[in-house]
């Protein structure tokens, strides 16, 4: 019976678990050639333990244009969003940075590695690439952390508040990017297919071998998508972002 439970227990208790391991709702943001954008992410981590050495962890889909400004600029900002910022997250998280200026009308200022610093957040830091992980569909950025500030003594936005305060008409969109964030909803990946599409055949395995699948935090509950590991490592170069799909 216990052997049971179990069973019935584990999909449930392990997309519970993978849930609670996403990290805060962060905006990053990067310019690189007269460009700039910005995304919505939850993977930025903490990713030194030395605080004379501070470093961060960021993880971003290869089919973002935020991703191709990273690696270009060698550089990037990270914010909290303020509780009322819910139409900045909006503003970034929704739509393609390739078909306009995502932050076109948010308050920025050019920081100190040139990426836009969101005036209006509770905190933000900037870093310089040090090291980038192939992570398959992914990039691991790994930064130094040059610069920062803590603007607004406030709390800063969570998905909980997004969650609850999300109008219906935001909620009825499909997710278009799967894994980690929602940059460049809309934006197609280098091959012309979306993020989602390109991973849907993936689901779909994963659906025949009843494997567990992990609902993201950005995503509405009717679609579930499941995280690819990390497969390889190798040196990247920084290239310069590829034309507008």
């Amino acid at each position: 019976m216990v052997g049971t439970l179990a069973e019935v227990d584990a999909h449930d208790g392990i997309a519970w678990m993978l849930e609670q391991l996403w990290a805060p709702i962060v905006a990053v943001t990067a310019a690189h050639g007269g460009r700039r954008n910005g995304l919505i992410s939850s993977t930025a981590l903490t990713a030194s333990l030395l605080p004379e050495a501070p470093r961060i962890a960021v993880h971003l889909s290869k089919a973002s244009f935020t991703h191709d400004l990273v690696l270009a600029s060698g550089a990037l900002a990270v914010h909290l969003l303020p509780t009322e910022g819910l139409e900045a997250f909006h503003a970034l998280g929704i739509r393609s940075g390739r078909d306009g200026d995502k932050l076109d009308g948010i308050p920025t200022k050019p920081g100190v590695t040139g990426s836009p610093v969101l005036t209006d957040a509770v905190a933000y830091i900037e870093g310089r690439v040090v090291e980038t992980l192939d992570a398959d569909n992914l990039t691991i950025v790994l930064a130094d952390v040059v610069a920062g500030a803590r603007l607004r003594d406030e709390p800063f936005l969570t998905i909980e508040l997004v969650r609850d305060r999300m109008p219906p008409e935001w909620q009825g969109a499909p997710p278009r990017t799967c894994c980690s964030e929602r940059d460049d909803a809309g934006g197609e990946a280098r091959d012309g297919r979306s993020a989602f599409e390109r991973y849907e055949p993936e689901l779909a395995q994963a659906r025949a071998r009843q494997l567990p699948e992990v609902v993201g935090p950005f995503a509405p509950q009717d679609h579930a998508h499941r995280s690819r590991g990390v497969s390889r490592c190798r040196d990247d170069h920084v290239e310069a972002p590829a034309p507008d799909t």
